[in-house]
Protein backbone atom coordinates (compact mmCIF):
# COMPACT_ATOMS: atom_id res chain seq x y z
CA UNK A 1 0.00 0.00 0.00
CA UNK A 2 3.11 2.43 0.73
CA UNK A 3 4.61 1.55 -2.35
CA UNK A 4 1.01 2.63 -3.99
CA UNK A 5 0.96 5.62 -2.53
CA UNK A 6 4.37 6.92 -3.01
CA UNK A 7 4.17 6.18 -6.55
CA UNK A 8 0.52 7.72 -6.39
CA UNK A 9 2.44 11.31 -5.27
CA UNK A 10 5.30 11.19 -7.89
CA UNK A 11 2.84 10.57 -10.54
CA UNK A 12 1.27 13.36 -9.40
CA UNK A 13 3.92 15.68 -8.55
CA UNK A 14 5.45 14.89 -12.21
CA UNK A 15 2.27 15.57 -13.87
CA UNK A 16 1.82 19.09 -12.03
CA UNK A 17 4.86 19.90 -13.30
CA UNK A 18 4.45 19.02 -17.07
CA UNK A 19 1.10 20.61 -16.77
CA UNK A 20 2.62 24.13 -16.34
CA UNK A 21 4.80 23.89 -19.59
CA UNK A 22 1.87 22.29 -21.37
CA UNK A 23 -0.16 25.36 -20.83
CA UNK A 24 2.64 27.70 -21.81
CA UNK A 25 2.88 25.95 -25.08
CA UNK A 26 2.47 27.61 -28.53
CA UNK A 27 -0.95 27.48 -30.47
CA UNK A 28 0.91 25.49 -33.29
CA UNK A 29 0.78 22.84 -30.72
CA UNK A 30 -2.53 22.84 -29.26
CA UNK A 31 -3.29 22.58 -32.87
CA UNK A 32 -2.37 18.62 -32.73
CA UNK A 33 -4.03 18.19 -29.53
CA UNK A 34 -6.62 16.25 -30.79
CA UNK A 35 -4.07 13.67 -32.78
CA UNK A 36 -2.69 12.52 -29.34
CA UNK A 37 -3.39 9.35 -28.34
CA UNK A 38 -2.50 6.68 -26.29
CA UNK A 39 -2.93 3.69 -28.18
CA UNK A 40 0.03 1.41 -26.43
CA UNK A 41 -0.24 -1.23 -24.58
CA UNK A 42 3.54 -0.04 -23.24
CA UNK A 43 3.34 2.02 -19.81
CA UNK A 44 6.68 3.99 -21.18
CA UNK A 45 5.42 4.75 -24.58
CA UNK A 46 2.51 5.97 -23.12
CA UNK A 47 4.41 8.14 -20.71
CA UNK A 48 6.39 9.56 -23.59
CA UNK A 49 3.06 10.83 -24.83
CA UNK A 50 2.63 13.17 -22.16
CA UNK A 51 6.07 14.37 -22.30
CA UNK A 52 6.20 18.05 -23.89
CA UNK A 53 9.25 18.92 -26.84
CA UNK A 54 11.41 20.64 -24.90
CA UNK A 55 11.96 17.72 -21.90
CA UNK A 56 11.34 14.96 -25.00
CA UNK A 57 14.44 16.81 -26.39
CA UNK A 58 16.51 16.79 -23.02
CA UNK A 59 16.12 12.94 -22.84
CA UNK A 60 17.13 12.68 -26.48
CA UNK A 61 20.05 14.55 -26.06
CA UNK A 62 21.08 12.58 -23.24
CA UNK A 63 20.16 9.15 -25.01
CA UNK A 64 22.73 10.66 -27.79
CA UNK A 65 24.80 12.23 -26.10
CA UNK A 66 28.58 12.38 -25.73
CA UNK A 67 31.26 13.85 -24.14
CA UNK A 68 34.11 15.88 -25.91
CA UNK A 69 37.45 15.50 -25.60
CA UNK A 70 39.76 18.66 -25.38
CA UNK A 71 42.19 19.23 -28.84
CA UNK A 72 41.60 15.52 -29.67
CA UNK A 73 39.63 14.94 -33.43
CA UNK A 74 38.58 11.35 -33.61
CA UNK A 75 37.40 9.90 -37.06
CA UNK A 76 34.24 7.96 -37.22
CA UNK A 77 34.95 4.50 -39.49
CA UNK A 78 33.30 4.58 -42.85
CA UNK A 79 34.11 1.08 -43.14
CA UNK A 80 34.69 -1.99 -40.61
CA UNK A 81 38.92 -2.49 -41.34
CA UNK A 82 39.96 -5.79 -43.06
CA UNK A 83 42.04 -8.17 -41.00
CA UNK A 84 44.98 -6.75 -43.35
CA UNK A 85 43.74 -3.55 -42.51
CA UNK A 86 43.80 -3.69 -38.77
CA UNK A 87 47.34 -5.13 -38.84
CA UNK A 88 48.56 -2.14 -40.87
CA UNK A 89 46.84 0.05 -38.48
CA UNK A 90 48.28 -1.46 -35.41
CA UNK A 91 51.90 -1.98 -37.33
CA UNK A 92 51.67 1.96 -37.64
CA UNK A 93 50.59 2.41 -33.86
CA UNK A 94 53.45 0.84 -32.80
CA UNK A 95 56.36 2.67 -35.20
CA UNK A 96 54.26 6.15 -34.19
CA UNK A 97 55.13 5.37 -30.49
CA UNK A 98 58.17 4.29 -30.46
CA UNK A 99 59.01 7.46 -32.26
CA UNK A 100 57.65 9.44 -29.80
CA UNK A 101 59.82 10.49 -27.21
CA UNK A 102 57.65 13.10 -24.73
CA UNK A 103 55.86 10.78 -22.73
CA UNK A 104 52.93 13.16 -22.65
CA UNK A 105 52.63 13.25 -26.59
CA UNK A 106 52.86 9.49 -26.16
CA UNK A 107 49.84 9.04 -23.80
CA UNK A 108 48.08 11.54 -25.91
CA UNK A 109 48.71 8.72 -29.05
CA UNK A 110 47.73 6.21 -26.98
CA UNK A 111 44.11 7.77 -26.00
CA UNK A 112 43.54 8.66 -29.81
CA UNK A 113 44.23 4.61 -30.69
CA UNK A 114 42.44 3.49 -28.04
CA UNK A 115 39.47 6.04 -28.86
CA UNK A 116 39.94 4.83 -32.80
CA UNK A 117 39.67 0.96 -31.87
CA UNK A 118 36.10 1.73 -29.09
CA UNK A 119 34.44 3.59 -32.85
CA UNK A 120 35.95 0.35 -34.87
CA UNK A 121 34.04 -1.75 -31.96
CA UNK A 122 30.75 0.17 -32.34
CA UNK A 123 30.91 0.02 -36.36
CA UNK A 124 31.43 -4.17 -36.14
CA UNK A 125 28.42 -4.34 -33.52
CA UNK A 126 26.59 -2.05 -35.89
CA UNK A 127 26.81 -4.17 -39.59
CA UNK A 128 26.60 -7.71 -37.68
CA UNK A 129 24.93 -9.09 -34.55
CA UNK A 130 26.83 -12.62 -35.39
CA UNK A 131 28.99 -14.36 -32.98
CA UNK A 132 32.09 -14.22 -35.35
CA UNK A 133 31.30 -10.11 -35.65
CA UNK A 134 30.68 -9.66 -31.72
CA UNK A 135 34.02 -11.69 -30.57
CA UNK A 136 35.96 -9.08 -33.22
CA UNK A 137 34.48 -5.85 -32.03
CA UNK A 138 35.34 -7.49 -28.18
CA UNK A 139 38.71 -7.63 -29.42
CA UNK A 140 38.45 -4.20 -30.53
CA UNK A 141 37.81 -3.14 -26.86
CA UNK A 142 40.47 -4.84 -25.36
CA UNK A 143 42.64 -3.67 -27.66
CA UNK A 144 41.78 0.00 -26.34
CA UNK A 145 41.96 -1.05 -23.06
CA UNK A 146 45.76 -2.01 -23.39
CA UNK A 147 46.15 1.08 -24.92
CA UNK A 148 45.29 2.75 -21.56
CA UNK A 149 46.59 0.19 -19.71
CA UNK A 150 50.20 1.26 -21.13
CA UNK A 151 49.16 4.70 -20.41
CA UNK A 152 48.53 3.78 -16.76
CA UNK A 153 52.00 1.62 -16.38
CA UNK A 154 53.83 4.67 -17.92
CA UNK A 155 52.09 7.57 -16.05
CA UNK A 156 55.44 8.40 -13.15
CA UNK A 157 56.84 9.55 -16.91
CA UNK A 158 53.49 11.72 -18.05
CA UNK A 159 51.98 12.75 -14.31
CA UNK A 160 55.01 14.44 -13.22
CA UNK A 161 54.91 16.99 -16.06
CA UNK A 162 53.30 20.34 -15.76
CA UNK A 163 51.48 22.75 -18.56
CA UNK A 164 48.30 22.86 -20.56
CA UNK A 165 49.51 19.37 -22.45
CA UNK A 166 49.43 17.27 -19.31
CA UNK A 167 46.65 18.87 -17.79
CA UNK A 168 44.65 18.15 -20.81
CA UNK A 169 45.39 15.05 -20.86
CA UNK A 170 44.45 14.04 -17.86
CA UNK A 171 41.19 15.68 -18.10
CA UNK A 172 41.05 13.62 -21.54
CA UNK A 173 41.45 9.97 -20.13
CA UNK A 174 39.08 11.13 -17.61
CA UNK A 175 36.51 11.86 -20.29
CA UNK A 176 37.46 8.62 -22.39
CA UNK A 177 35.99 6.61 -19.50
CA UNK A 178 32.40 8.30 -19.94
CA UNK A 179 32.86 7.56 -23.56
CA UNK A 180 34.33 4.21 -23.23
CA UNK A 181 31.00 3.24 -20.88
CA UNK A 182 28.53 4.99 -23.53
CA UNK A 183 29.89 3.31 -26.24
CA UNK A 184 29.79 -0.11 -24.62
CA UNK A 185 26.12 0.42 -23.26
CA UNK A 186 25.80 0.86 -26.99
CA UNK A 187 27.18 -2.31 -28.11
CA UNK A 188 25.60 -4.47 -25.28
CA UNK A 189 21.99 -3.00 -26.86
CA UNK A 190 23.27 -5.17 -29.54
CA UNK A 191 24.79 -8.03 -28.67
CA UNK A 192 22.57 -11.39 -28.83
CA UNK A 193 21.51 -12.70 -25.64
CA UNK A 194 23.86 -15.90 -25.81
CA UNK A 195 27.21 -13.21 -25.66
CA UNK A 196 25.64 -10.56 -23.28
CA UNK A 197 27.01 -11.95 -20.25
CA UNK A 198 30.16 -12.37 -20.94
CA UNK A 199 30.08 -8.87 -22.53
CA UNK A 200 28.66 -7.37 -19.51
CA UNK A 201 30.92 -9.20 -16.95
CA UNK A 202 33.75 -6.92 -19.63
CA UNK A 203 32.28 -3.69 -18.97
CA UNK A 204 31.61 -4.10 -15.31
CA UNK A 205 35.29 -4.87 -14.75
CA UNK A 206 36.32 -1.76 -16.99
CA UNK A 207 34.43 0.37 -14.55
CA UNK A 208 36.10 -1.20 -11.93
CA UNK A 209 39.47 -0.26 -13.68
CA UNK A 210 38.48 3.62 -14.35
CA UNK A 211 37.58 3.84 -10.77
CA UNK A 212 41.08 3.09 -9.61
CA UNK A 213 42.32 4.61 -12.79
CA UNK A 214 40.96 8.20 -12.24
CA UNK A 215 42.17 7.37 -8.07
CA UNK A 216 45.44 6.98 -9.35
CA UNK A 217 45.92 9.97 -12.00
CA UNK A 218 44.65 12.49 -9.13
CA UNK A 219 46.49 14.45 -6.83
CA UNK A 220 46.38 17.85 -4.49
CA UNK A 221 48.97 19.84 -6.78
CA UNK A 222 47.09 19.73 -9.68
CA UNK A 223 44.87 23.07 -11.08
CA UNK A 224 41.20 23.24 -9.32
CA UNK A 225 39.34 22.51 -12.69
CA UNK A 226 41.24 19.59 -13.68
CA UNK A 227 40.67 17.90 -9.93
CA UNK A 228 37.03 18.60 -10.28
CA UNK A 229 36.95 17.37 -13.55
CA UNK A 230 38.32 14.17 -12.57
CA UNK A 231 36.26 14.38 -9.36
CA UNK A 232 33.16 14.79 -11.32
CA UNK A 233 33.91 11.95 -13.77
CA UNK A 234 35.13 9.40 -11.03
CA UNK A 235 31.64 9.99 -9.41
CA UNK A 236 29.81 9.49 -12.65
CA UNK A 237 32.22 6.23 -13.32
CA UNK A 238 31.44 5.00 -9.49
CA UNK A 239 27.82 5.73 -10.17
CA UNK A 240 27.39 3.53 -13.63
CA UNK A 241 29.44 0.89 -11.67
CA UNK A 242 27.21 0.43 -8.99
CA UNK A 243 23.95 0.38 -11.66
CA UNK A 244 25.32 -1.99 -13.64
CA UNK A 245 26.71 -4.20 -11.03
CA UNK A 246 23.32 -3.76 -9.33
CA UNK A 247 21.45 -4.74 -12.87
CA UNK A 248 23.78 -7.87 -12.65
CA UNK A 249 23.29 -8.92 -9.33
CA UNK A 250 19.29 -8.49 -10.33
CA UNK A 251 19.65 -10.44 -13.80
CA UNK A 252 21.16 -13.43 -11.89
CA UNK A 253 17.96 -13.09 -9.78
CA UNK A 254 16.03 -13.72 -12.43
CA UNK A 255 17.87 -16.16 -14.47
CA UNK A 256 18.06 -18.71 -10.94
CA UNK A 257 14.20 -18.07 -10.61
CA UNK A 258 13.44 -19.39 -14.28
CA UNK A 259 16.06 -21.19 -14.50
CA UNK A 260 15.71 -24.50 -17.42
CA UNK A 261 12.17 -22.12 -18.38
CA UNK A 262 12.02 -19.96 -21.50
CA UNK A 263 8.55 -17.60 -20.97
CA UNK A 264 7.47 -14.46 -21.47
CA UNK A 265 7.01 -13.67 -17.73
CA UNK A 266 10.95 -13.67 -17.57
CA UNK A 267 11.52 -11.83 -20.89
CA UNK A 268 9.75 -9.02 -19.75
CA UNK A 269 11.36 -9.02 -15.86
CA UNK A 270 14.49 -8.77 -17.74
CA UNK A 271 13.15 -5.32 -20.07
CA UNK A 272 11.68 -4.18 -16.95
CA UNK A 273 15.19 -4.76 -15.41
CA UNK A 274 16.47 -3.53 -18.69
CA UNK A 275 14.38 -0.42 -18.69
CA UNK A 276 15.63 0.41 -14.76
CA UNK A 277 19.02 0.42 -15.45
CA UNK A 278 18.99 2.62 -18.32
CA UNK A 279 16.72 5.54 -16.63
CA UNK A 280 18.92 5.24 -13.64
CA UNK A 281 22.19 6.06 -16.15
CA UNK A 282 19.98 8.55 -17.66
CA UNK A 283 19.24 10.04 -14.10
CA UNK A 284 23.16 10.21 -13.69
CA UNK A 285 24.00 12.21 -16.97
CA UNK A 286 21.18 14.57 -16.26
CA UNK A 287 22.57 15.20 -12.48
CA UNK A 288 26.07 15.60 -14.07
CA UNK A 289 25.00 18.18 -16.63
CA UNK A 290 23.24 20.31 -14.13
CA UNK A 291 26.42 20.18 -11.71
CA UNK A 292 28.87 20.75 -14.51
CA UNK A 293 26.65 23.62 -15.88
CA UNK A 294 25.88 25.27 -12.65
CA UNK A 295 22.36 25.90 -13.31
CA UNK A 296 21.30 25.96 -9.59
CA UNK A 297 23.86 28.78 -9.01
CA UNK A 298 22.84 30.52 -11.89
CA UNK A 299 19.06 30.19 -11.43
CA UNK A 300 19.42 31.47 -7.93
CA UNK A 301 21.71 34.45 -9.42
CA UNK A 302 18.51 35.44 -11.61
CA UNK A 303 19.69 33.67 -14.95
CA UNK A 304 16.44 33.19 -16.77
CA UNK A 305 18.16 30.81 -19.33
CA UNK A 306 19.09 28.80 -16.64
CA UNK A 307 16.18 28.72 -14.36
CA UNK A 308 14.52 27.15 -17.66
CA UNK A 309 17.05 24.75 -18.49
CA UNK A 310 16.79 24.20 -14.72
CA UNK A 311 13.38 23.11 -14.99
CA UNK A 312 13.46 21.36 -18.13
CA UNK A 313 16.18 19.27 -16.32
CA UNK A 314 14.47 18.99 -13.56
CA UNK A 315 11.15 17.43 -15.33
CA UNK A 316 13.16 14.99 -17.27
CA UNK A 317 14.82 13.63 -14.36
CA UNK A 318 11.32 13.70 -13.00
CA UNK A 319 10.04 11.29 -16.41
CA UNK A 320 12.84 8.89 -15.57
CA UNK A 321 11.88 8.83 -11.84
CA UNK A 322 8.21 7.43 -12.65
CA UNK A 323 9.76 4.91 -15.23
CA UNK A 324 12.18 3.58 -13.20
CA UNK A 325 9.29 3.12 -9.98
CA UNK A 326 6.79 1.80 -12.89
CA UNK A 327 9.68 -1.22 -13.98
CA UNK A 328 10.81 -1.74 -10.36
CA UNK A 329 6.77 -1.95 -9.04
CA UNK A 330 6.41 -4.51 -11.43
CA UNK A 331 9.53 -6.34 -10.91
CA UNK A 332 8.30 -6.72 -7.20
CA UNK A 333 4.37 -7.40 -8.42
CA UNK A 334 5.87 -10.96 -9.94
CA UNK A 335 8.39 -11.83 -7.28
CA UNK A 336 5.94 -11.31 -4.59
CA UNK A 337 3.50 -13.34 -6.96
CA UNK A 338 5.71 -16.13 -7.56
CA UNK A 339 6.94 -16.34 -3.63
CA UNK A 340 3.26 -16.49 -2.72
CA UNK A 341 2.68 -19.79 -4.89
CA UNK A 342 0.51 -18.19 -7.23
CA UNK A 343 0.11 -19.85 -10.94
CA UNK A 344 1.74 -18.74 -13.75
CA UNK A 345 -1.48 -17.90 -15.78
CA UNK A 346 -2.61 -15.73 -12.94
CA UNK A 347 0.35 -13.99 -12.41
CA UNK A 348 0.50 -12.72 -15.88
CA UNK A 349 -3.26 -12.19 -15.77
CA UNK A 350 -2.27 -9.88 -12.25
CA UNK A 351 0.86 -8.45 -13.69
CA UNK A 352 -1.00 -6.81 -17.07
CA UNK A 353 -3.85 -5.87 -13.76
CA UNK A 354 -0.73 -3.64 -13.07
CA UNK A 355 0.20 -2.27 -16.45
CA UNK A 356 -3.51 -1.60 -16.78
CA UNK A 357 -3.54 0.54 -13.78
CA UNK A 358 -0.35 2.33 -14.77
CA UNK A 359 -1.46 3.07 -17.82
CA UNK A 360 -4.84 4.36 -16.58
CA UNK A 361 -2.66 6.88 -14.83
CA UNK A 362 -0.60 8.34 -17.41
CA UNK A 363 -3.99 8.28 -19.54
CA UNK A 364 -6.25 10.52 -16.60
CA UNK A 365 -2.76 12.85 -16.63
CA UNK A 366 -2.74 13.08 -20.34
CA UNK A 367 -6.83 13.92 -20.84
CA UNK A 368 -6.56 17.15 -17.76
CA UNK A 369 -3.39 18.44 -19.84
CA UNK A 370 -5.93 18.51 -23.15
CA UNK A 371 -8.51 19.92 -20.92
CA UNK A 372 -5.99 22.64 -19.76
CA UNK A 373 -5.14 23.32 -23.28
CA UNK A 374 -8.80 23.53 -24.25
CA UNK A 375 -9.38 25.73 -21.76
CA UNK A 376 -6.49 28.62 -22.08
CA UNK A 377 -7.58 27.98 -26.20
CA UNK A 378 -10.98 28.75 -24.93
CA UNK A 379 -9.91 32.36 -23.18
CA UNK A 380 -7.63 33.25 -25.91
Amino acid sequence: MKKRVFLSLCLSFFVVLFAVSFVSAQSTDDANTENESVDSTDVDAALDEVVDEDVAEVLDEVENEEDELEGVEVQEPTSVPSGFGLFLRDWRERISLVLTLDPVKKAEKQLLYAEERIKIAEKISEESNNPRAQEKAQKMIEQANKHIEKIEERKEKWSEKVGEDAERLRKNLATHHLRRDKALERIEERVPEEAREKFEELREKMLENGKQFLNAIDNEQLPEKVREHLQNVRDRVEKHSEAVKDYREQKMEILKDYEGEENGEKREQLKDLWETRKSKLQGITLEFKTEKENLKELAEQGSEDAKEKLEQLNKAKDVLKVKMENAHDRLEKVRELREDGIKKEDRLEKLEELREEQLDKVKERLESVREMRENKRGSN
